[in-house]
Formats: structure tokens, sequence, C-alpha cells
């Protein structure tokens, strides 16, 4: 059954995407091992979202831990994400 409310935002869902791009944002504009704490400061954005943020972008390869597991760098999905949008671009 389709009903008009699975079309229509709550008043997070919006906010939440403009969060994970800036996020994504400050680390790739980073050197890698960038840490969560010197992303919620660079953003000024509630470290408890920062961290949830980052949980999600790591599970589905947007981001990856560095190998000491003290920072993040840009994952495997961003590679394919950027060629994917380069092919776009030269067509």
């Amino acid at each position: 059954m389709t009903t008009s409310q699975e079309h229509v935002f709550d008043g997070r869902q919006p906010s939440a995407v403009s969060n994970a791009l800036s996020i994504l944002h400050v680390v790739a504009a980073a050197p890698p091992g960038i840490t969560a704490k010197e992303i919620h400061q660079s953003l000024q954005m509630p470290r408890a979202t920062v961290y949830r943020i980052i949980k999600h972008l790591v599970a589905e390869e947007f981001l990856v831990r560095s190998q000491d597991l003290h920072g993040f760098a840009l994952g495997s999905r961003m590679r394919e994400f950027s060629r994917n949008a380069a092919q776009h671009l030269r067509a």
C-alpha cells in the first residue's frame, strides 16, 4: 500500500544528510587519520552526532578507520562514487 507519507521527509532527514556530507567533506580535505574529535571541532557539530554519523559512514564503507584505529579516511565507496561521477561528467 502506498501512502503520501512515504515520500515526506521528517525534520531530521535533510539535516542528517547535510551533516553526513559535511563530515565527508572535512575528511576528504584532511590528511588520512583525522579523528572524530577533530571533525567535531571543525564542524562545531554535536559530538554524539559526529560519532553516530561516522559509525554509519564506516558501516557503509564511505569512511574507513586508519590503521592505528584513531582516525578516519575516505573508504572504497567514496572511490567508487568519485569514479562514477567522473564518468558522468565526461559523458
